[in-house]
């Protein structure tokens, strides 16, 4: 029942989110699940609120390479990556994303992350080369929104 029940509320918002068209001038986010990770509701949710409030979102699924993350860093040259982790593995996989986004060429994508085992062990969250975005979507689209606002501020300062 659980299964059926997640798939069902999947390919509801699965098909919200590709039915809504993306803003061509909203900031680029790639989101999905971090590398092992298989639980996409929470994050593909937030990406459909993404799109709502007017951003380019690029939502890449579940379980995302870490092998990837340079070359769509590069290609697609993000805002923002933001990546999902609810199990162990997943949380331990967010730290080589951390390190990989951090060695990127500048200007490097805010690097984002959340989910649920970031709350119940909060103390994971401080071993990840990145930002946090909060314990509820509302939390999370504020902390994305205030995050976006600074990198636009602070790469129209260096452009000047």
């Amino acid at each position: 029942a659980e299964h059926f029940s997640t798939g069902f509320v999947k390919s509801k918002i699965t098909t919200l989110f590709n039915s809504y068209p993306d803003n061509p001038d909203g900031a680029v986010i790639i989101t999905g699940c971090a590398q092992n990770e298989p639980h996409e509701t929470g994050i593909l949710l937030l990406s459909l609120f993404l799109r709502w409030r007017g951003h380019r979102v690029i939502y890449l699924g579940a379980n995302v390479p870490n092998s990837t993350i340079p070359d769509a860093i590069r290609d697609v040259k993000p805002d923002m990556l933001c990546l999902s982790a609810t199990l162990e593995e997943g949380a331990n996989n967010l730290v080589e994303t951390g390190e990989l986004v951090a060695q990127a060429d500048d200007p490097k994508p805010i690097f984002v992350f959340g989910g649920l085992i970031f709350i119940f062990e909060p103390e994971r969250r401080e071993t990840i080369q990145g930002n946090y975005l909060g314990d509820d979507p509302q939390t999370a689209i504020e902390n994305i929104e205030k995050m976006l606002v600074e990198r636009r501020q602070m790469l129209q300062g260096q452009t000047r």
